[in-house]
């Protein structure tokens, strides 16, 4: 048995219509051409404002839903040091040796896996350079 499904004129699927969200602000909804046969909507986020082009909007309106972003932590020097010392005598920590790395450092076992990866490619980074700069012809007067 073949199923029919009718769908809606261009000029209804162009229009968005607005809806509020929580704090009163109206948006706009957008449907999604492959979900008008379903009849689901969804609304555009942050909040747009009707009467203010997104152009013309400030950052603190655009962003006014947004938790703040938070600062960078830097690994202490005692932490660098323990992190340089595990990264000697091997470049993938297991698991199990992140955890433990994390637990007396006071970092999560992803920030560990983080710092890891960062230092190995600043290492390749490094011997890509050092390598282009023995290669290189020298530079006659």
């Amino acid at each position: 048995m073949k199923s029919t499904c009718t769908l809606p004129s261009l000029s209804e699927v162009l229009t968005l219509p607005s809806v509020s969200c929580q704090r009163g602000h109206s948006r706009k909804t957008y449907v999604h051409p492959s979900r008008i046969a379903h009849n689901e909507q969804f609304a555009y986020s942050p909040c747009i404002y009707d009467d203010a082009p997104l152009s013309s909007m400030t950052a603190d309106q655009f962003f006014e839903d947004d938790e703040p972003v938070k600062k960078r932590k830097r690994a202490t020097p005692s932490q660098l040091h323990v992190l340089n010392s595990v990264f000697v005598r091997t470049h993938f920590p297991s698991t199990e040796l992140r955890m433990k790395i994390g637990k007396q450092l006071g970092m999560s076992p992803r920030t560990v896996q983080i710092w890891f990866q960062n230092k190995r490619q600043s290492r390749r980074t490094k011997e890509k350079s050092s390598n282009n700069q023995l290669m290189s012809p020298p530079i006659s007067p």
